[in-house]
């Protein structure tokens, strides 16, 4: 290709597009086709490969030998130990005063704008929003915590057993 750009353009090296079609058409020969046995080792082993891949997949199945039972072995079995002789029931004691029923736990439910860690009596309750947190009866103290608005504000609240106390904040910037 160089000696016949050099024929076509004598002195140059890369001729601009205007200069080539300025001289007329240029005969380009295209590339020689690949060879048939080029494409006979090419497709030949894709060939196998497949018929293999085929026969394997449609071989019949043998399933494993099932394992070999084991042999039970008699055991004879252990004599009984000679009874016993019971010992003479102890008198029963007197009934204690009857107790006291479990003081049934409330509920606090701690609503939180825009949002605040919650501790109740200095625990740490988690991050609103919760669910209501299940406290024993009387007065517990409630803190809340916004870190980003540096916000904290306390509250004392009463939980009676078997009912919500609900408590709502709002924390504003400080």
């Amino acid at each position: 290709v160089a000696r016949s750009l050099e024929q076509w353009f004598p002195g140059k090296q890369r001729p601009g597009v205007e200069e080539v079609l300025s001289r007329g058409t240029v005969s380009v020969r295209a590339p020689a086709p690949m060879p048939r046995v080029l494409w006979a080792l090419l497709v030949v082993p894709v060939v196998i490969i497949s018929a293999a891949a085929t026969w394997w997949k449609m071989r019949p199945f043998e399933a494993p030998p099932a394992p070999t039972p084991t042999p039970v072995v008699a055991v004879p079995a252990p004599e009984p130990a000679p009874p016993t002789p019971e010992p003479e029931p102890e008198p029963e004691p007197e009934p204690a005063a009857p107790a006291k029923p479990a003081a049934a736990k409330g509920q606090l439910w701690v609503k939180v704008k825009p949002w605040g860690r919650v501790f109740v009596d200095g625990k740490l309750r988690g991050t609103t929003p919760l669910a209501p947190l299940p406290l024993p009866n009387g007065a517990h103290q409630v803190l809340v915590v916004n870190e980003e608005l540096k916000a904290k504000k306390t509250f004392s609240v009463d939980v009676r057993g078997g009912k919500t106390t609900e408590l709502k904040v709002v924390l504003s910037e400080q």
